[in-house]
């Protein structure tokens, strides 16, 4: 009897287990189902590849590396000119004065004022004389943080002429010695509005005489002597 009990009870044993491992998985929650569900479709989207037609995001080249914004090229200053005829004849008004005393009007490029350096060569057409002077400029300083001083020599085959430029902030004097007479230029750095005048002209403006009144000395005796 013992023994039809311990085999029955095995045997329930055994179906009991069989039915464990038979038993289907349980359904997962709809949440978690869902929330899957979402994940697949962003990594989908992540992954998929743009339009053919799309727009290309805009980019940075900079020294931080890729995916910067690029930056405006700096723009080139100007190459400077070994040779320049510095102004021109303003036919409108040629005659003006100064202090009383003739000059022509010029125009200047304001931009040739900004360019010289040593070494160019510069041409300077005198009106007074209707003659063209050459200059090169061999040398510069600066006088102060705002006036830089340019000395050249004249290419006319004169040793003593020479041509002296100032340049400062707002306007620039030349003075130009030539054989014929001396002649100075005021430019205006902004306008290239230029004003040249003979100091000839000058010179011959001035009274040639002492105009002066003569005062007669006045006689002085010696200090006392304080005896």
């Amino acid at each position: 009897m013992n023994k039809v009990v311990i085999v029955a009870g095995v045997v329930l044993a055994l179906l009991g287990l069989t039915a464990l491992v038979l038993k289907p998985d349980e359904p997962q929650p709809a949440a978690v189902t869902s929330e899957s569900s979402n994940s697949s479709s962003a990594v989908a989207s992540v992954s998929d590849p743009l339009p053919v037609n799309a727009p290309t995001p805009a980019t940075r080249t900079t020294a931080g590396g890729a995916g910067a914004l690029a930056l405006p090229a700096t723009p080139e200053a100007p190459p400077r000119q070994p040779e320049v005829e510095l102004w021109q004849l303003n036919k409108n008004a040629p005659d003006t004065q100064v202090d009383g005393h003739p000059a022509k009007r010029l125009r200047t490029d304001p931009a040739l004022v900004q360019q010289f350096h040593v070494g160019q060569k510069l041409h300077m057409y005198i009106p007074q004389r209707d003659m063209d002077v050459a200059a090169r400029l061999e040398s510069t300083r600066n006088q102060s943080a705002n006036v830089h001083i340019f000395q050249g020599k004249l290419l006319n085959g004169d040793e003593q002429g020479n041509l002296t430029v100032a340049r400062g902030k707002i306007q620039t004097h030349l003075t130009i010695s030539t054989p014929s007479g001396t002649y100075s230029a005021v430019i205006d750095n902004k306008t290239g509005e230029t004003v040249l005048t003979d100091e000839g002209d000058i010179t011959v403006n001035q009274v040639p005489f002492e105009d002066g009144i003569a005062v007669p000395p006045i006689e002085q005796g010696p200090p006392p002597s304080g005896g």
